[in-house]
């Protein structure tokens, strides 16, 4: 099995292919499965006019390779996934945040980040001073069931008949 760096090497390198343009990295987070991030790399063939995709699935325990050494604009959008989402490149020098506050707890993009975020930040005029508050959830995260009460309805009818 090749892995990443090696595909990119040979479409970059190709003469059929010279795919020497990274267009975009773009990274989706899906909660309940195993391999939770899914990169996409959107490379473009500026002589050949055609755009290839490559879909990697990422597990929540592993690294990726950077793919810095073929594309040096990867820096950028593996920096912004980083402070995003979290996911760490291996061989990548400089993983900072570029989005978020340096005291930035926390990745806002993944699907587990609480909406209200962690904190509250109040200005008080008096003192001249920010005041950090924690955010006390009412509520805990839970799943909803996205059928319609009739379609639930007509469900669990028919679990009765069996």
């Amino acid at each position: 099995m090749l892995s990443l760096i090696e595909c990119l090497f040979f479409f970059f390198l190709h003469f059929n292919s010279s795919f020497k343009c990274l267009i975009d990295i773009c990274t989706i987070d899906f909660l309940h499965l195993y391999r939770r991030f899914f990169n996409i790399y959107n490379v473009l063939s500026i002589i050949f006019n055609c755009r290839f995709i490559f879909n990697v699935l990422i597990s929540r325990v592993n690294v990726i390779t950077s793919v810095r050494s073929i594309y040096s604009n990867a820096d950028w959008y593996e920096r912004e996934s980083w402070d995003l989402y979290g996911i760490i490149y291996n061989s990548h020098f400089d993983l900072r945040r570029i989005l978020t506050d340096y005291g930035f707890k926390g990745f806002p993009l993944r699907k587990d980040f609480p909406l209200s975020g962690f904190f509250d930040i109040y200005y008080d005029s008096i003192n001249n001073v920010l005041l950090y508050t924690v955010v006390k959830s009412i509520q805990e995260f839970r799943y909803f069931r996205t059928l319609s009460p009739w379609e639930y309805y007509h469900d669990s009818i028919s679990y009765l008949h069996y």
